[in-house]
């Protein structure tokens, strides 16, 4: 099932920072756009340092919404297993990454997870 809503398609810049399984939007594509999940940002503060965020309670196209003054995001259904990850927002792997991190809490940037 493809989501066509124009409300959550991506435009390219958006797609570039977009780290989202997009399996997991398949999944839940009936209730993506409405399902409550967490957004995960990883946002540049003003002194320039990296900052994670998790926000809970967010829709897939609210979190690709504020997504776009990240640095890189994902959105993240919210399970029982990424609820108990994300209620440590500190969470980061540290493994190698190219293009996005399998860990719900973990972001990929500059080729480590955060």
């Amino acid at each position: 099932m493809k989501i066509r809503s124009k409300a959550t398609r991506l435009t390219k810049p958006q797609l570039l920072k977009n780290q989202t399984d997009i399996r997991k939007v398949r999944r839940y594509a009936a209730t993506a756009r409405t399902s409550s999940g967490f957004g995960v940002f990883l946002i540049k503060t003003d002194s320039g340092e990296l900052e994670k965020q998790v926000i809970e309670g967010m829709s897939y196209r609210e979190c690709c919404e504020r997504g776009e003054s990240a640095e890189v995001f994902k959105w993240v259904p919210a399970t029982p297993r990424a609820i108990e990850i994300l209620g440590n927002t500190a969470h980061g792997c540290g493994q190698r990454c190219s293009r996005s991190c399998p860990e719900p809490g973990c972001l990929c940037h500059d080729g480590r997870c955060k």
